[in-house]
Formats: structure tokens, C-alpha cells, sequence
């Protein structure tokens, strides 16, 4: 805890190597405390560390992945022969050594479903949270990344999670232009964005980078409770000006 203030659980065993599990989950609440949401939620933060504090410990901000390690398979069309056992090489599902907290974009352990930033050593989503473009003060909902930077990076991961799972291999190519979205997302006016980010003058997204687009640029719009000051947002409201499922 010392070399890393913040840490989940997962990670804290596959470095300490601890060789009684039981022990070692009754040892925790003596190491430090936990959040129950946030951006550093199911992590264990130091005792004396407030990682709310500064941008030094949004590294250590936690994503979780929210589907099931369960792989979906196309069902075998009449013609075909009956698959008796698939072999998924890049999913471990046992003996998940020491490294099953890291997500290099390669190898999917499923001995957990939770990931700190600074274990996604994939190259684009390291790219996504290794910016420099950061908030300087704390958001609730974001941690001290912008909307824009946490929607790539959870849907793009998201993406290549489930593409792992079920078989198969990410290809770059469909996420590198979802990266040209700003960190510091702003929807355009009444809500529409039709700008084509990350292209080029003639360009077209696939149906996958359309589809994943609008995903990023749904989570990535500001909550207006995180704009307007709370006198504003009941005018606004009061007038039908805007409706209240606008403000979750």
C-alpha cells in the first residue's frame, strides 16, 4: 500500500501472493477503506490517502466491466455439423497467475471484472487515459477525467472485452478514429453532433464505428446538474423548459 495507495483486491493478491485467500480478505479492512461508488469503487485506498484530493490518483480510477464473462456464439446453421467443444485460446479461465489484473488487449482473465486505469496497458486505451487533458478539480461522476476521456475508454474496452470473449480478435482498425472524440465532450445544440471525429475530407464510418459512436457521445454528455448551478435547473425545469430525466 505503500508504493500504491490505491489498489483493488485483485490486484493487491496478485502481488502479494498471498497463500491463505481467507486470511488474506479478513486482513483488508485493517489496510484501508473503500468506496462504495465513484470512480474508485471495489478498490481499497489507504489509510491517510484521500484520492479525491488531486489528478495524481486518477491512475489509480477503477472500470468495470458490466456484462458477463459468458461468450455468445452464433447459433450452427442446419447444413453445418455439431460443435462438440470450442476452444476460446485467449480467454483464462483458471490458473490466472500473477498478471489477471492487466488488460493488454490480447489476453482476457476472468477471475474478476474490475480494472484500474493503470493496469490497461492495451495501446489505444492507454492512449485514451494517458492524456493530458484533466480536470484539476474532483467530479463525482468522472473522477478527474473528462466525460469524453471515461466514454471512450469504457466503451472501447467494453467492445474488446466482448470481442474476446466470444472468440475473436479486436482489430484496431475499428476504434482508432473513435478516438479523435474530444476528452472534454461537448454535445452540439438540441443534441445533436453529427461531426465526423477522427475522419478524414470523404470518409464513412463503418456500421460497427457508427454504432460505437453514438454509444461514446450518449455517455459522454454532461449531466446539466454538472453545468447549471441548482436555482437555474428548477426554472428550468418549472417552465417545461427541459424534463427532469435530463438532470440524471
Amino acid at each position: 500500500m505503500r508504493r500504491r495507495p490505491v489498489v483493488t483486491p485483485r490486484v493487491l493478491n496478485n502481488l502479494a501472493q498471498a497463500p491463505d485467500l481467507l486470511s488474506f480478505i479478513e486482513a483488508l479492512p485493517y489496510c484501508g477503506y473503500s468506496f462504495t461508488n465513484g470512480p474508485w469503487r471495489h478498490a481499497l485506498v489507504a489509510f491517510g490517502t484521500d484520492p479525491r484530493q488531486g489528478p495524481e490518483y486518477r491512475m489509480y480510477q477503477t472500470y468495470e466491466f458490466p456484462y458477463t464473462y459468458d461468450p455468445i456464439i452464433a447459433e450452427p446453421s442446419f447444413t453445418s455439423l455439431p460443435t462438440i467443444d470450442m476452444s476460446f485460446l485467449r480467454v483464462v479461465r483458471t490458473n490466472h497467475g500473477n498478471n489477471s489484473h492487466i488488460f493488454d488487449g490480447n489476453l482476457l482473465f476472468t477471475d474478476d471484472n474490475v480494472w484500474q486505469y493503470c493496469d490497461i496497458s492495451d495501446g489505444q486505451l492507454h492512449r485514451i487515459w494517458y492524456t493530458t487533458t484533466v480536470r484539476h478539480s474532483f467530479c463525482p461522476q468522472n473522477g478527474f477525467f473528462y466525460n469524453g476521456t471515461n466514454a471512450k475508454l469504457w466503451e472501447i474496452m467494453a467492445d474488446k472485452v466482448m470481442t474476446i470473449r466470444d472468440g475473436e480478435e479486436p482489430a484496431a482498425d475499428d476504434y482508432e478514429c473513435l478516438l479523435g472524440i474530444p476528452d472534454n465532450y461537448k454535445c452540439g445544440s438540441r443534441g445533436k453532433d453529427r461531426k465526423r471525429y477522427g475522419q478524414g475530407f470523404g470518409q464513412t464510418y463503418t456500421r460497427k464505428q457508427a454504432f460505437m459512436r453514438s454509444l461514446i457521445l450518449k455517455k459522454g454528455k454532461i449531466p446539466m446538474k454538472y453545468i447549471y448551478p441548482p436555482f437555474l435547473i428548477e426554472i428550468l425545469v418549472n417552465h417545461s423548459i427541459v424534463p427532469d430525466p435530463f438532470l440524471k
